[in-house]
Protein backbone atom coordinates (compact mmCIF):
# COMPACT_ATOMS: atom_id res chain seq x y z
CA UNK A 1 0.00 0.00 0.00
CA UNK A 2 1.31 3.44 -0.93
CA UNK A 3 2.03 6.48 1.75
CA UNK A 4 0.27 9.56 1.15
CA UNK A 5 3.79 11.01 0.45
CA UNK A 6 3.81 8.25 -2.78
CA UNK A 7 0.83 9.01 -3.40
CA UNK A 8 1.10 12.90 -4.05
CA UNK A 9 4.54 12.39 -5.36
CA UNK A 10 2.76 10.03 -7.95
CA UNK A 11 0.11 12.00 -8.93
CA UNK A 12 2.35 15.34 -8.70
CA UNK A 13 4.27 12.94 -11.64
CA UNK A 14 1.41 11.82 -13.38
CA UNK A 15 -0.11 15.68 -13.57
CA UNK A 16 3.01 16.88 -15.62
CA UNK A 17 4.02 13.20 -17.10
CA UNK A 18 1.95 14.84 -20.30
CA UNK A 19 3.85 17.92 -20.48
CA UNK A 20 7.28 17.13 -20.36
CA UNK A 21 8.71 14.49 -22.06
CA UNK A 22 10.03 11.28 -20.37
CA UNK A 23 14.09 10.79 -20.52
CA UNK A 24 14.07 6.70 -20.64
CA UNK A 25 17.05 5.08 -18.92
CA UNK A 26 17.43 1.23 -18.31
CA UNK A 27 17.27 1.21 -14.30
CA UNK A 28 14.72 -0.38 -12.33
CA UNK A 29 14.03 0.82 -8.75
CA UNK A 30 12.14 3.87 -6.54
CA UNK A 31 12.76 7.23 -7.53
CA UNK A 32 14.66 9.13 -5.20
CA UNK A 33 12.75 12.77 -5.98
CA UNK A 34 8.97 11.30 -6.42
CA UNK A 35 9.03 7.79 -4.70
CA UNK A 36 7.46 6.04 -7.69
CA UNK A 37 8.37 2.88 -9.05
CA UNK A 38 9.89 2.44 -12.65
CA UNK A 39 11.98 0.10 -14.82
CA UNK A 40 13.03 3.08 -16.68
CA UNK A 41 15.49 5.27 -14.16
CA UNK A 42 18.51 6.71 -14.26
CA UNK A 43 21.69 6.57 -12.04
CA UNK A 44 21.40 8.79 -8.86
CA UNK A 45 23.64 11.35 -10.41
CA UNK A 46 23.65 15.01 -10.38
CA UNK A 47 25.07 18.30 -11.26
CA UNK A 48 28.25 20.20 -9.30
CA UNK A 49 25.58 22.64 -9.15
CA UNK A 50 22.84 20.76 -6.85
CA UNK A 51 22.50 22.16 -3.32
CA UNK A 52 18.99 20.06 -2.37
CA UNK A 53 20.53 16.43 -1.72
CA UNK A 54 18.89 16.89 1.46
CA UNK A 55 15.09 16.57 -0.07
CA UNK A 56 15.83 13.10 -1.55
CA UNK A 57 13.76 10.46 -0.31
CA UNK A 58 15.27 6.48 -0.19
CA UNK A 59 15.08 5.03 -3.26
CA UNK A 60 17.41 3.51 -6.27
CA UNK A 61 17.11 5.72 -9.06
CA UNK A 62 15.91 8.59 -10.52
CA UNK A 63 12.68 8.35 -12.81
CA UNK A 64 12.32 9.61 -16.53
CA UNK A 65 10.12 12.24 -15.48
CA UNK A 66 12.30 13.53 -12.81
CA UNK A 67 15.69 13.37 -14.79
CA UNK A 68 13.60 15.53 -17.30
CA UNK A 69 12.60 18.10 -14.34
CA UNK A 70 15.83 18.24 -12.77
CA UNK A 71 17.55 19.55 -15.72
CA UNK A 72 14.98 21.73 -16.89
CA UNK A 73 16.48 24.91 -15.08
CA UNK A 74 13.36 26.80 -15.17
CA UNK A 75 11.89 24.58 -12.86
CA UNK A 76 15.13 25.53 -10.87
CA UNK A 77 14.81 29.42 -11.77
CA UNK A 78 11.43 30.67 -11.80
CA UNK A 79 7.95 30.28 -9.63
CA UNK A 80 5.54 28.58 -11.38
CA UNK A 81 1.95 26.41 -11.35
CA UNK A 82 1.01 23.28 -12.69
CA UNK A 83 -2.05 22.50 -13.44
CA UNK A 84 -4.83 20.56 -15.94
CA UNK A 85 -3.86 23.56 -18.17
CA UNK A 86 -0.56 22.92 -18.10
CA UNK A 87 2.47 24.23 -16.67
CA UNK A 88 2.90 28.21 -16.11
CA UNK A 89 5.80 30.01 -14.89
CA UNK A 90 5.21 33.02 -13.12
CA UNK A 91 7.23 36.61 -12.85
CA UNK A 92 6.85 38.08 -9.58
CA UNK A 93 3.40 39.99 -10.28
CA UNK A 94 1.57 36.89 -11.33
CA UNK A 95 2.54 35.21 -8.60
CA UNK A 96 -0.23 37.17 -6.54
CA UNK A 97 -2.68 36.59 -9.33
CA UNK A 98 -2.17 33.24 -8.66
CA UNK A 99 -3.04 33.37 -5.09
CA UNK A 100 -5.89 35.01 -5.38
CA UNK A 101 -7.39 33.33 -8.43
CA UNK A 102 -6.16 29.68 -8.20
CA UNK A 103 -7.01 27.18 -11.03
CA UNK A 104 -9.19 24.54 -11.26
CA UNK A 105 -7.92 21.45 -9.04
CA UNK A 106 -5.63 19.94 -9.05
CA UNK A 107 -2.57 22.09 -8.80
CA UNK A 108 0.27 22.95 -7.81
CA UNK A 109 2.27 25.86 -7.28
CA UNK A 110 5.57 26.86 -6.35
CA UNK A 111 7.19 30.18 -5.33
CA UNK A 112 10.67 31.27 -5.79
CA UNK A 113 12.51 33.94 -4.17
CA UNK A 114 16.19 33.39 -4.83
CA UNK A 115 15.57 31.11 -8.09
CA UNK A 116 18.90 29.19 -6.51
CA UNK A 117 17.94 25.62 -5.68
CA UNK A 118 14.79 22.89 -6.36
CA UNK A 119 12.60 23.80 -3.63
CA UNK A 120 10.37 21.96 -4.99
CA UNK A 121 11.77 18.60 -4.70
CA UNK A 122 10.67 18.48 -1.11
CA UNK A 123 6.98 19.75 -1.89
CA UNK A 124 5.76 16.66 -4.45
CA UNK A 125 3.70 15.79 -1.78
CA UNK A 126 1.40 19.63 -2.07
CA UNK A 127 -1.10 18.65 -4.33
CA UNK A 128 -3.86 20.77 -4.05
CA UNK A 129 -7.61 19.96 -4.14
CA UNK A 130 -9.65 22.78 -3.23
CA UNK A 131 -9.15 26.60 -4.20
CA UNK A 132 -10.64 27.58 -0.84
CA UNK A 133 -7.53 26.14 0.93
CA UNK A 134 -4.70 24.75 -0.76
CA UNK A 135 -1.11 24.30 -0.37
CA UNK A 136 1.75 27.20 -1.96
CA UNK A 137 5.23 25.56 -1.85
CA UNK A 138 8.36 28.14 -1.43
CA UNK A 139 11.98 28.12 -1.21
CA UNK A 140 11.93 30.82 1.62
CA UNK A 141 9.29 29.82 3.69
CA UNK A 142 8.42 26.45 3.34
CA UNK A 143 5.33 24.89 2.31
CA UNK A 144 1.87 25.78 4.17
CA UNK A 145 -1.77 25.34 3.37
CA UNK A 146 -3.00 28.96 2.92
CA UNK A 147 -6.62 30.07 3.37
CA UNK A 148 -7.87 31.76 0.09
CA UNK A 149 -10.08 34.53 1.99
CA UNK A 150 -7.36 34.97 4.13
CA UNK A 151 -5.40 35.45 1.34
CA UNK A 152 -7.58 38.41 -0.08
CA UNK A 153 -7.48 40.30 3.64
CA UNK A 154 -3.47 40.32 3.22
CA UNK A 155 -3.88 41.45 -0.41
CA UNK A 156 -6.19 44.26 0.58
CA UNK A 157 -4.26 45.13 3.68
CA UNK A 158 -0.92 45.27 1.55
CA UNK A 159 -2.50 47.35 -0.83
CA UNK A 160 -3.91 50.15 1.44
CA UNK A 161 -0.94 50.60 3.37
CA UNK A 162 1.10 50.77 0.88
CA UNK A 163 -0.72 53.40 -0.65
CA UNK A 164 -0.29 55.11 2.46
CA UNK A 165 3.12 54.96 2.34
CA UNK A 166 4.26 52.40 4.12
CA UNK A 167 7.40 50.40 2.40
CA UNK A 168 7.42 46.56 1.93
CA UNK A 169 10.31 46.01 4.54
CA UNK A 170 8.03 47.26 6.91
CA UNK A 171 4.97 45.19 6.07
CA UNK A 172 7.58 42.05 6.36
CA UNK A 173 9.37 43.07 9.77
CA UNK A 174 6.02 44.17 11.15
CA UNK A 175 7.84 47.33 12.19
CA UNK A 176 7.06 51.17 11.32
CA UNK A 177 8.84 53.94 10.96
CA UNK A 178 8.56 57.44 12.63
CA UNK A 179 7.45 58.13 9.72
CA UNK A 180 5.23 55.76 8.26
CA UNK A 181 3.32 56.13 11.64
CA UNK A 182 2.91 59.67 11.65
CA UNK A 183 1.11 58.73 7.39
CA UNK A 184 -1.23 56.50 8.80
CA UNK A 185 -2.47 58.44 11.86
CA UNK A 186 -2.25 61.61 9.52
CA UNK A 187 -5.08 58.92 7.32
CA UNK A 188 -6.63 57.41 10.56
CA UNK A 189 -5.34 54.22 9.43
CA UNK A 190 -3.37 53.13 12.43
CA UNK A 191 -6.41 50.50 13.13
CA UNK A 192 -5.27 48.76 9.77
CA UNK A 193 -1.38 47.94 11.28
CA UNK A 194 -3.24 46.75 14.21
CA UNK A 195 -4.66 43.91 12.06
CA UNK A 196 -1.09 43.10 10.36
CA UNK A 197 0.34 42.38 13.35
CA UNK A 198 -2.15 39.03 13.60
CA UNK A 199 -0.42 38.51 10.39
CA UNK A 200 3.21 39.20 10.30
CA UNK A 201 6.42 36.58 10.04
CA UNK A 202 3.15 33.94 9.37
CA UNK A 203 4.14 31.99 5.95
CA UNK A 204 0.97 33.45 3.99
CA UNK A 205 2.23 36.97 5.02
CA UNK A 206 5.90 36.66 4.14
CA UNK A 207 4.17 35.36 0.10
CA UNK A 208 1.85 37.72 -0.18
CA UNK A 209 4.80 40.61 0.92
CA UNK A 210 7.08 39.20 -1.79
CA UNK A 211 4.28 39.08 -4.45
CA UNK A 212 3.02 42.35 -3.78
CA UNK A 213 3.74 45.22 -6.23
Amino acid sequence: MRSGYELEGYIFIYMISSLIPPTYGELEGVCVLCSRYTKSGHAIEFSEKFTSYNLLNEGDCICEYCFTLVRNQEFRRKSFVLSKEGVRFLPRAECREVLLAPPTPPFFIYITQTGQRQGWLSAMQCVSYSRERFWVSTDFVGHFLANLQELKRMDELISELRKAGVSKNSLRSGTLSAVEYRKLLEKSLTHLWDEVRDYVKTPSWEVMCYAAD
